[in-house]
C-alpha cells in the first residue's frame, strides 16, 4: 500500500487527449464536485487490485476509509494484512513501524497533498500539477492526469479517474509496468461536523 500512495496516480498508457478546459471540466464533475463542496467527510470502503508485471495473479487487498476536510485522510488495510496510513499537511504516517518516525516527511507532503486533493476533486491544485482532460457524461466520466513535472512525470506517466456521482475507480501504472485500481464502495459524505471519535483516528 506504501508504493501506492508514493505512486498515487496513474493509468494505463492511452492515447494522448486534447486538454479539457476548465469550464468544460467542471460542467462534467458537476455532480461530485457539488457532492464534495459540501461534504465535511467521505468514508468508505476500498478494493485494491494491483498487477505486478510477469506475475499471472493479481495481488488484492480490502479495507477502509475516512477523509476529513481541512483534516486528511486515514487509510487502512484490512486484508489480507493489517495497516493504516495517515495523510494530512504534515505528510504520510504509517502505523506499525511501516514509515519510519524519521521519514523524509518533507519528501512525502507533496505526496499527501495530491492524494488529498484527489479526494477533494480540488481541480485548481491538480491543474497546477497536470494536464487534465476528460470524457464521457456527467453519469459516466473518466478524467486522465499527464503530469507536468518532469520528476513526477517519470514516477506516474498517466493517472485516470472514473466515477459519476462520486469518484467510483482509481486506475495507474508505475513506471516498472505494474498495474494497480482501486475501486470504492459504499462511499458516505457528510455535511455533518466529524465527529471526536473520527477525529481521534488522526490523532498522533
Amino acid at each position: 500500500m506504501i508504493r501506492a500512495l508514493l505512486v498515487v496516480l496513474l493509468l494505463l498508457l492511452l492515447p494522448a487527449r486534447a486538454a479539457t478546459s476548465a469550464p468544460q471540466l467542471r460542467t462534467l464533475l458537476a455532480k461530485p464536485l457539488a457532492a464534495m463542496q459540501q461534504a465535511q467527510s467521505l468514508n468508505g470502503a476500498f478494493t485494491q487490485t494491483r498487477q505486478l508485471s510477469g506475475f499471472p495473479q493479481p495481488l488484492i487487498s480490502h479495507g477502509d476509509f475516512l477523509f476529513l476536510r481541512k483534516t486528511g485522510i486515514a487509510w487502512r488495510s484490512r486484508e489480507p494484512i493489517q495497516s493504516e496510513f495517515i495523510l494530512d499537511g504534515s505528510g504520510v504516517h504509517g502505523s506499525g513501524g511501516l514509515i519510519p518516525q524519521n521519514a523524509n516527511q518533507s519528501a512525502l507532503r507533496p505526496v499527501a497533498a495530491l492524494f488529498i486533493a484527489l479526494f477533494e476533486l480540488d481541480l485548481d491544485s491538480l491543474a497546477a500539477r497536470f494536464e487534465m482532460s476528460a470524457s464521457g457524461s456527467p453519469d459516466a466520466w473518466q478524467l486522465d492526469l499527464l503530469p507536468r513535472d518532469e520528476a513526477l512525470k517519470a514516477l506516474t506517466p498517466r493517472l485516470s479517474l472514473h466515477g459519476g456521482a462520486q469518484i467510483e475507480r482509481v486506475r495507474f501504472a508505475d513506471a516498472l509496468g505494474d498495474v494497480t485500481e482501486i475501486r470504492f464502495e459504499h462511499l458516505r459524505a457528510s455535511p455533518e461536523t466529524p465527529t471526536a471519535e473520527q477525529r481521534a483516528r488522526f490523532a498522533k
